[in-house]
């Protein structure tokens, strides 16, 4: 039998021409395409009844599934997979799970149970400051209404909704009102000047300076009237109802009115003509 009538197959199937090892003569196999059938294929040599075994080269690609994912043979029907966003995974973990929240329906930790109640502390504290600092017991400087006046140096104040006890900042007026002294000369005009220049329900500019409050617990402050600018602790000062009184750091008018009193001593102006000074006892 000759080379064709032993290897009928192979002729048709191989699509390689080549050289056997350790024979010197050479055959060569042509190739003839195999049409697809459907089922398996059959070949065009003198043989056409008998199967050729399937050979990778000449198996047809098989039809795609409505179902397949794209670039996977075999694959079952399923959805399309989503976009991938270009981070790495690691043992079936994102690399970045780590920057994610905790998983839902994790248990906190103590130290996170622990994080939590020091943010709330916290959180509590810094109310209780800015509540302070809020709080009427320290006005802002702003507009006020008389409410009464106590002395010459000394009035009530409503800011806000809320009185206030006044103490004059800068000045001292004699005694009227003192529970350890006796009324001093010149005490009774200081009080009843401040009533002309200050009267009940008309408005103030309160100014404080730096330090807020004295050891009575008074707010220290500069008073100016609203209906003409008039600055009251100046006032009293320039027409000798009042002597300079400096207590730092409030200073703010301090030259201001040690010029005014200069002044009123000069020209013998109230105290400095009855009294001959402040805290001088009432004759």
């Amino acid at each position: 039998m000759g080379t064709r009538g032993r290897f009928p197959l192979l002729a048709a199937e191989s699509q390689y021409s080549h050289e056997p090892r350790g024979s010197p003569a050479v055959a060569e196999w042509s190739v003839t395409p195999l049409p697809h059938t459907g089922n398996h294929e059959q070949a065009t040599g003198p043989h056409p009844r008998e199967e050729l075994p399937a050979h990778p080269s000449t198996v047809p690609a098989r039809r795609p599934h409505p179902g397949d994912r794209p670039g996977r043979r075999g694959s079952r029907p399923g959805r399309a997979p989503a976009p991938r966003s270009g981070r790495r995974r690691t043992a079936g973990r994102c690399c970045d799970d780590r920057r994610r929240g905790p998983r839902r329906g994790s248990r906190p930790t103590a130290s996170g149970q622990l994080m939590t109640a020091m943010r709330v502390g916290l959180l509590t504290m810094a109310l209780l400051v800015v509540g302070a600092c809020s709080s009427p017991d320290l006005p802002a400087d702003g507009l006020g209404t008389i409410v009464e006046v106590v002395d010459g140096d000394t009035v009530v104040v409503d800011l806000a909704g809320h009185r206030e006890t006044v103490r004059l900042l800068g000045i001292d007026t004699p005694e009227t009102v003192h529970p350890d002294r006796s009324v001093e000369c010149f005490g009774p005009q200081a009080s009843a000047r401040l009533r002309l220049l200050l009267v009940p329900g008309s408005g103030v500019l309160v100014t404080r300076d730096v330090e807020p409050r004295d050891r009575y617990g008074r707010l220290l402050a500069y008073l100016e009237r609203l209906s003409d600018g008039l600055q009251v602790n100046m006032a009293l000062v320039e027409r000798g109802y009042a002597a300079t009184l400096h207590i730092d750091p409030n200073d703010a008018l301090r030259q201001e009115l040690a010029a005014a009193e200069s002044r009123a001593r000069a020209a013998g102006l109230g105290l400095w003509a009855e009294c001959g000074g402040p805290h001088e006892p009432l004759a």
